[in-house]
């Protein structure tokens, strides 16, 4: 067979066996490969083109939008004598293959659709290797999507390109193309990846083994992860999320689990299991989002089923492992036995922005179900949960609004939460959560794909991409103001901008809207006043809006509800602050900050003293002192050899001495009373520079109790410490932490320099070097419901305890707008207070939704305090 009639020199060249196109293998020499190129070489590029490619295609015209651009450099007639030719040998046919697919791109795709299909058919045919790049994705409305993957080889420095294109759901081949049709053998793909009919049981089938048979799932494999799932995993308040601990044997079960189900051509033995599999790691801190479909398809069912409400999602790195790639069309349904509900699934759209008529549909449908129940309400653009208000938030042109409540009907409302995410699910599928993120802002959404605290934190914290509505209550300053109870701007509306209200129609429903919605837009247009002027706020009672809520909220009783713990002169940073500044800009506002006040956190032999009278517990005090004349008598007049000795105005645990019967334990090495005494003493001749407020810190020395480890099997001998972040006064999560080894010297003096580079006041210090810095391990973060973001154990408290915890920090941390208290867990599960922190470090490791998290946390603080 002749590459090219032009070439008869290649015709000698190939040996050629008969294959059906089914197991076509074609195999093409390095000889028949300079052929292929000297035949496009050789090409004409002017004019129609018509081509005969022999075998069994038929003579055509080639589209001239296959002979344009890059295109233009294909040898079309040779790439048709390949594929159509009933004779081919195994060998290197894929390298002409993969050359013509590297001439398109997306654009040239769409344009040339046959030639594209053609030759993406083709190499699905070759068999080899390469194909194993290219990913093809099934969506419910019936086309494909395929995920590109070539080089171009022809600079002198290859070029990898990727891209994406929609196939359509048939598309058959003409002349010149060889015969064949798509989908063809990509209907595999389709059976794989189409899970819309998996069946759904009730939820109070959950955990109950008797019916895995029901899935299809009852082999033993499954049923271990059954167990391993009902025991390590809890379920949000509406069963809708997964909350799981991340132990060892955890991760080894869902990694196997995910092994024997990978394959885009095989269907999931257990597509319960998989897909529970998969959400139960939505709580790892390094989690890969997924890709989910925008769109929500209704899919058919057969022998009568009511048709399925289906996503189209793609999993990538699993489990932080490159070869868990899952596409699947996943019906939201409970996945009893399993725990979980696929409905989460829905707001991980992360490509896609969220549909305004979805929204419009949403909001109204909330509306209804207050009114039927009674509830008054009022409809006000903006949602200052997630910032200020924009035109085009959504993916139409349309704003966001928030549902204004008095603050009376709280105690009627909250009965009626579950009901409220029940009936959402009826009307849209899937699953809804509702969440208390304050006492003045509750909320309801979307099940996070995430892992989300269902106290304390609004959707914003883990679930941006969610659907959901905000309540702000409210309540009214005489006549002529309302007061919301969460931060708004204007922080107080005057009632004629919003009564009396006008009924709209919303996506088919009439719903209450404030009457002048363009001046409360405006108002919270950018530049925002935290404190508006008395023409326009509205207020009767003079001063500040912050006033006016303590007055009323104590006039109410319910101070205990909306505590204040004010601002400090030392902790106010008021002057530079503005509404644009990051977390570590204004962690940087605090390192400079030469506030003498400071020093009551900074020194810690002033912080335990106050700590000591105000009978908070912390460990037992030996001896703490300015003066070193007698640290040494001190040490070997101890009726222990468990202590703990460290200097009172250094950090990062510099010439710190965690001694254990002669054992320094996080060195390991054995260090004697004397050999304690003289780091001591050699302490007093550093200074950190990590903030004003510890480098002014005068030296000093205190010598406690050592508090005991739990047993770790020798991955270090320090207790567990819950380092505590707190944002005027109240307590956002504590990372639970315990340190493993101490960093050599150079290492601890180089990552003060990379924190240096970084942005930070920080600098390498003598310590650093003589001491090394923590090697910290992290165990997880833990928020004020006591949920757990990537925790491998359980929490080391009772409910209880943490209780006591909460109360301890937040105490502490009373007239301050951001501190870090650290404390320990003692082996009996109790919390003992070691220290303060006024700042951290631009590397720290936090995840990045914690990151914007604590910077809005600190903004909206002082936005409250000073409205």
């Amino acid at each position: 067979v002749c590459l090219s009639s032009r070439i008869p020199a290649c015709r000698a060249l190939l040996v050629l066996r008969m294959a059906p196109f089914q197991s076509w293998r074609a195999g093409f020499s390095l000889w028949a490969l300079l052929c292929f190129r000297m035949a496009r070489a050789d090409a004409e590029s002017d004019g129609p083109v018509f081509i005969d490619g022999g075998g069994h295609c038929h003579p055509g015209e080639m589209p001239a939008a296959c002979n344009d651009g890059e295109l233009r450099n294909i040898n079309w007639h040779g790439f048709l004598q390949i594929v159509c030719s009933p004779q081919v040998t195994q060998g290197d046919v894929v390298t002409p293959i993969l050359e013509t697919l590297s001439f398109f791109d997306m654009k040239s795709a769409k344009a040339c659709m046959a030639g594209f299909i053609a030759t993406f058919l083709s190499l699905l045919a070759s068999g080899l290797g390469e194909w194993k790049n290219q990913i093809v994705r099934y969506i419910p409305d019936g086309t494909f999507k395929v995920l590109v993957s070539t080089w171009d080889e022809r600079p002198d420095d290859p070029i990898f390109k990727q891209w994406s294109l929609v196939l359509p759901r048939l598309f058959n081949l003409s002349s010149p193309w060889p015969p064949w049709s798509f989908p063809g053998p990509f209907i595999q793909v389709q059976k794989a990846q189409d899970l819309s009919s998996m069946v759904e049981l009730q939820s109070d089938n959950r955990c109950n083994p008797a019916v895995m048979r029901d899935i299809g799932c009852g082999d033993d494999a499954w049923l271990e992860l059954l167990y391993l799932l009902c025991t390590g995993c809890t379920m949000s308040n509406n069963g809708g999320g997964v909350s799981c601990l991340y132990t060892e044997e955890f991760i080894e079960i869902t990694e196997a689990v995910m092994k024997v189900s990978r394959g885009s051509w095989r269907r999931p033995a257990c597509p319960h299991g998989l897909l529970a599999t998969i959400l139960s790691l939505s709580g790892r801190a390094d989690l890969m989002p997924p890709e989910v479909s925008g769109e929500v398809y209704r899919v058919p069912l057969e022998g009568g089923r009511p048709p399925a409400l289906v996503l189209h999602a793609a999993f990538r790195k699993l489990a932080n492992n490159m070869d868990n790639y899952f596409a699947l069309n996943v019906p939201m349904i409970d996945l009893a036995p399993f725990p979980g509900h696929t409905g989460m699934l829905r707001s991980a759209r992360l490509n896609a922005p969220k549909d305004a008529r979805y929204y419009r549909s949403f909001v109204a449908a909330v509306s209804t179900f207050l009114g039927r129940a009674g509830l008054a309400h009022i409809l006000l653009p903006g949602d200052l949960s997630t910032g200020f208000w924009q035109k085009d938030h959504l993916a139409e042109s349309g704003i966001l609004y928030s549902f204004f409540l008095d603050y009376s009907t709280q105690y009627e409302f909250q009965p009626l939460a579950s009901d409220l995410a029940d009936f959402l699910a009826d009307e849209f599928g899937g699953s809804f959560r509702f969440v208390q993120a304050s006492p003045g802002l509750w909320q309801v959404g979307e099940e996070p794909y995430r892992f989300a605290p269902q106290l304390g934190s609004a959707f914003r914290l883990s679930c941006a991409t969610c659907v959901y509505a905000s309540f702000y209550f409210y309540m009214r300053d005489g006549t002529q103001s309302l007061l919301p109870l969460a931060p708004w701007t204007p922080c107080s509306i005057p009632l004629r901008r919003v009564f009396p209200i006008r009924w709209r129609e919303m996506a088919g429903s009439m719903v209450p809207l404030a009457v002048d919605e363009v001046w409360l837009q405006r108002s919270q247009r950018l530049p925002a006043i935290w404190m508006p002027g008395r023409a326009s706020d509205g207020l009767t009672s003079g001063g500040s809006c912050n006033a006016a809520r303590s007055r009323l909220v104590q006039e109410r009783g319910v101070s205990h509800v909306f505590p204040q713990s004010g601002l400090t002169q030392e902790f106010d940073l008021s002057p530079g602050v503005h509404h644009d500044l990051g977390l570590f800009d204004l962690m940087r506002l605090r390192e400079d900050s030469e506030e003498a006040g400071l020093h009551r956190y900074s020194d810690k032999i002033i912080f335990k003293g106050r700590l000591m009278d105000q009978g908070i517990p912390i460990p037992k005090i030996y001896h703490m002192s300015n003066d070193p004349a007698n640290w040494s008598e001190v040490l070997l007049g101890l009726n222990t050899t468990r202590f703990v000795a460290k200097p009172t105005h250094l950090a990062a645990t510099s010439y710190v001495y965690v001694m254990r019967d002669g054992v320094n334990l996080i060195s390991g090495e054995s260090v004697s009373l004397q050999e304690v005494a003289a780091g001591l003493a050699e302490s007093l001749e550093d200074q950190h520079l990590d903030d004003w407020a510890t480098e002014s810190t005068p030296p000093g020395v205190i010598i406690e109790e050592l508090i005991d480890a739990p047993p770790r099997e020798g991955q270090g001998f320090t207790p567990d410490e819950m380092k505590c972040q707190t944002f005027f006064g109240q307590l956002f999560f504590c990372e639970w932490v315990f340190v493993q080894n101490m960093t050599s010297g150079q290492d601890g003096v180089d990552r003060f320099f990379d924190a240096h580079a970084s942005g930070d006041r920080a600098l390498p210090a003598k310590g650093h070097q003589a001491s090394g810095i923590p090697n910290f391990v992290s165990k997880g973060y833990i928020f004020q419901d006591r949920t757990c973001l990537d925790c491998g154990e359980q929490v080391p408290l009772s409910e209880e305890a943490w209780a006591k915890l909460i109360r301890i920090v937040e105490t502490v941390a009373a007239g301050t707008d951001h501190i870090r208290i650290d404390v320990f867990i003692t082996p009996d599960g109790e919390p003992v207070v070691n220290e303060a922190n006024i700042s951290f470090l631009k590397i720290s490791k936090f995840p990045p939704q914690l990151v914007e998290e604590m910077r809005r946390r600190w903004l909206e603080g002082y936005r409250t305090f000073f409205s």
